[in-house]
Formats: C-alpha cells, structure tokens, sequence
C-alpha cells in the first residue's frame, strides 16, 4: 500500500483545525446557518469549485445545503465519484451565566493540551470537525482521489430538513463517507430513525392565593449530552426531577405552579430546570424539608454519575417568567405535574440482534409554559420502525388520557446495518495496514444519521461513518482530543488512494 507521507498528513490535519475554526466565527444554530452557508459558498467560488445551494422550504424550514464538486486528480479523472458528507449545523448550549450569542458571536475556542473546547458553550465539533476535514480534501493539491461530491448540510440536529432538501439528481456516487461519529476507530454501519412528539393543553391561572409565597426551585450541573448517544449512560434528565420533587411537595403541600422552565432542545438530555410556585407561607420550612429528602434521595440514585448535581430553594418575589400575581389553578398545576410525570423518558428496550445497543429510547427534551398552554416536546428513536410506531401510539394515548393535543414532527428513517459493505471491508484492510496499535471496531449506534436518508434517495448506496473522538456532544462539556484527527486524514487518504475504479 502506497503511504501517504506524515508531513502531509501533518499539514492537512491542521488545515482541518484551521477550516473549523473559521467555520466556528459563522452562526450556525440548526435553523440559523444561512452565514455559515453563505461561508462555504464563498469557499468554493474562491477554488473555482461548482457548487448547489438549496433554498427549498422543508418543514416550515428554510434549508442552506451546500454541494459542492471537484473533479478527480491525475489517474483518477474517471473513477467513480465519492460522497463525503457532514453537517455544518450545531446544538447550541451554554452554562448558565454566559453571556455568549449564538446567533452573533463566534465560537469561543480553547485548547488545552490535546483538548479543544468552548468557553462555557458546545464546541460544535459536531459536526464542523467533519467540514473542516472535507474543506481541506477540497482546498488541497497536493492528495489523489476521485471526483468528490461534499455534501453540507444544514439542520441536522433540529429536523434534518437540510438533507431531506437534497435530491438524487444532485449527486451520481454510489459510495459515500458520512463523517459523523465520533471515535477514531469505531466505525458506524448502521443507526436508529426518531420522531418528535409533542403533547400540549390549555391552562387556566387565578390569582395568586394571600400569604403563599413565591418560590424557585432549581436544578442545575447535571450532566447532560446526547439523547442518543448517551441514553444509555444513566444521567439524570432535569426535567424528570423537577417533576418528582414537585409531586412529593405536591403531595405534603398544597402548590401552585407560576412558572416553569428547562431545556430548549429535543435531542439534548436537558441539565437545568426550574418551578417557581407558591405554597402557604407557614410551609416554607415543610418544603424545604422535603427537597432535602428528594435530594438524598438522588444522591444515591445517581452516585457516581452526577457528581456536580445542584438543587437549590430561594424566594421568588421578582422574577420575568411569572404573570405578575397569577398562578396556575389547582387542575392546571396537577395538570402540568402528571403529564411531567407520565411521558416516557429513557431507555425503553434494548436491541433485540446486537448486544448492548439501545433499541427504543425516549428523551423528554423541552418543556413550555405560557400564558395559555404547557408543552412538553420529546424525542422519539428506534432501530426498528414498529418499535418506533408503537411509542407514537403510547404518547398519543398518553395525551388522550390527559385530555390534551397531540401532534408528531420531524420523522427520520433508520439506516439498515448492511453486513456486505464493500465500504467497511476497504476500511477495515485500510485501518489495519495503516495501524498497528489497535484494531477497528465497526458499530450500529443509537443516534440518527443523515446515511438513513441517502440510502433512501439512492437505493444500493454503500456507506460507511467514522470520525475523530468527540465526547460530551450536545453540552458545554463538549471536547475533541486533537491527537485522533490526523489518524482519521491518515486512514481517509489512504481510503481513496484506492478508489481508481
């Protein structure tokens, strides 16, 4: 096998960085990614590149999707063509007290020893390592592959209405590189398809009753991360807490709930959650008492897990969230409470065929409370469509008991694990010539890909996911260890030295 020479590999593994990098100044929220669009665009038209540019309106959504072609090199002008695809879309997330925009500021970056990471925000390496990676095949002279179609997509994480614009007239590869996971060596075959559910319903508020207090009660530094890549790993959903602890008040003291506020996004396990409520003044100290036992009591129900919990009681007597002097009436509180309660959340069953994959899983992401309705938005994945049907038909029957509305968004097809992939044999001879310390690993995953829509639009499509190691996606925790990106340049070199066919 022709070897690609380290001081290459070297100088594209930091064109890489610097590609993200500059990506990373342009906002780039799933939904908000038009300059960041605008970015790559401009990218291609500086190298003479052709490109396409969605501008179709999908689910209510304006997409910016960004194709953009090179022609093969010398000895590969006529080899079929190769898919290289990531989206350029983020979750944005922050810890509490940052001042950071997302829809202005860049990416604050830090990098400390082999870690890159945000000041108190997601990195976004998810997945704007993978454009960085792409912009540099596209950028450079100086490596041989075949013609290459880069796909960037827009909204991934909110919908994936970026993908589903792209149409098979716009690309002719049967053979494409998703590059999207997130741990070198651990190659992706196979992942779930989702669902958005909501269930919502009316609210009545009253006057807020004399001598009952406002206070806040707030739940911060949990974990969190990714609904589907860390489903599994036990951390605490923020929003499921808040409503224990307010069914145990519930229960010992009359409540009335004023506010209500938690996570923002579908496919994040929420890590903060707050109820401002009133309750008899003379039962202040009784509330308290009782937030200490639940507190005890997940002390022990999430040892060694979450390590930084906080849970905390203050007065609320000035506050924007709160209708000033209304709370919700006794049905809506117990309402609100109930639905909080019931709605599926976690690990619902795990694969049936491959061992210590999740099959089913639910992530109750987002709850709203306005001035005339509560919402509670959550997202549905399966490895198998029935499974996924079935927990559909579970929320809508949850919502008919509670007399509310029901509606779904935002459906994404699995993508089959094809055990014949041409694809992952390459890459598995590819990885073990080029490496001697370790040996691949090729995986399904939990998480949704943009590869269940390619195979979709292109039936017979050979496809293969890999990428650096990412850990904590979907939090301000998010990381990328630097040392695993010039081994993904290396292998994906290597990979196309190969494709003259």
């Amino acid at each position: 096998m022709t070897k690609v020479s380290k001081a290459l590999i070297n100088k594209l593994h930091e064109q890489s960085l610097h590609f993200f990098c500059e990506l990373s100044k342009h906002p780039r929220g799933s939904g908000k990614e038009e300059k960041a669009a605008d970015f790559l665009v401009d990218f291609a038209k500086a190298r003479g590149l052709s490109y396409k540019r969605t501008t179709d309106i999908v689910n209510g959504k304006q997409t910016c999707t960004v194709i953009i072609y090179k022609p093969g090199t010398a000895g590969y002008e006529k080899a079929a063509p190769l898919i290289l695809q990531a989206h350029f879309d983020m979750v944005c997330q922050k810890e509490p007290g940052s001042t950071h925009d997302f829809e202005k500021d860049p990416i604050e970056i830090i990098i400390e020893g082999n870690i890159m990471k945000a000041n108190n925000t997601t990195l976004g390496a998810d997945n704007g390592v993978g454009c960085g990676l792409m912009m540099t095949f596209l950028d450079s002279d100086e490596i041989s592959h075949p013609p290459l179609e880069a796909v960037f997509t827009s909204d991934e994480e909110d919908g994936m209405s970026g993908i589903i614009a792209v149409t098979p007239d716009m690309l002719l590869g049967k053979r494409m590189i998703n590059l999207d996971s997130n741990d070198e060596g651990i190659f992706t075959y196979g992942c779930a398809g989702g669902i958005n559910c909501d269930i919502y319903f009316p609210v009545t508020y009253e006057a807020t009753p004399e001598d009952q207090p406002l206070l806040k009660l707030e739940i911060s530094n949990l974990m969190g991360g990714h609904s589907g890549g860390e489903i599994h790993k036990g951390r605490a959903n923020s929003h499921l807490l808040l409503a224990r602890i307010l069914t145990h008040i519930h229960k010992n003291v009359p409540l009335h709930i004023a506010a209500l506020q938690g996570g923002d996004k579908r496919n994040v396990i929420p890590r903060v959650a707050s109820a401002i409520f009133a309750v008899p003044s003379a039962s202040k100290e009784d509330v308290l008492n009782l937030i200490t036992e639940m507190n005890h009591a997940f002390a022990v129900e999430y040892e060694d897990i979450e390590l930084e919990m906080e849970i905390s009681l203050s007065d609320a007597s000035v506050d924007a969230t709160v209708i000033p002097g209304k709370v919700l009436g006794h049905t809506s509180t117990e309402k609100v409470i109930a639905l909080m309660m019931a709605v599926p959340n976690d690990v619902m069953a795990m694969h049936n065929q491959i061992e210590g994959l999740v099959g089913t899983s639910c992530n109750l992401g987002s709850i709203l409370l306005d001035e005339n309705e509560f919402r509670v938005l959550s997202s549905i994945r399966s490895a198998h469509s029935s499974k996924k049907d079935y927990m559909v038909d579970k929320f809508e029957s949850i919502a008919t008991l509670a007399g509310a509305n029901f509606s779904t968004s935002g459906a994404y097809p699995g993508w089959k694990p094809n055990v014949n992939s041409v694809l992952m044999k390459t890459f598995k001879e590819i990885y073990e010539a080029t490496f001697t310390d370790k040996k691949p690993e090729f995986e399904a995953i939990h998480a949704g890909l943009e590869c269940g829509f390619i195979s979709e639009k292109i039936p017979g499509i050979d496809i293969i996911s890999c990428g650096p190691r990412i850990e904590d996606l979907h939090s301000p925790q998010e990381r990328l260890y630097i040392d695993t990106l010039p081994r993904v340049v290396e292998l994906l070199l290597n990979v196309m030295l190969t494709m003259k066919e």
